[in-house]
């Protein structure tokens, strides 16, 4: 998988840390990573800056 570079080391980093302290699966893991790069890539920017209006076009553009 290719990470964005909209998808900053520190957020990841931050992800990483609240996924292990919630216990979650490698997989499931992997598979919100794979959510949040997706997600950056539409968006061009980190998701950090992102408004609630890009996080409906999102999911309107997932589905």
């Amino acid at each position: 998988m290719n990470i964005s570079p909209y998808f900053s080391v520190p957020l990841r980093q931050r992800i990483n840390e609240d996924m292990i302290l919630r216990k979650l699966a490698t997989n499931t893991q992997i598979s919100y990573i794979r959510g949040v790069n997706k997600f950056c890539e539409f968006l061009q920017h980190s998701p950090e800056t992102s408004t609630q209006e890009e996080l409906r076009d999102f999911q309107l553009f997932i589905v």
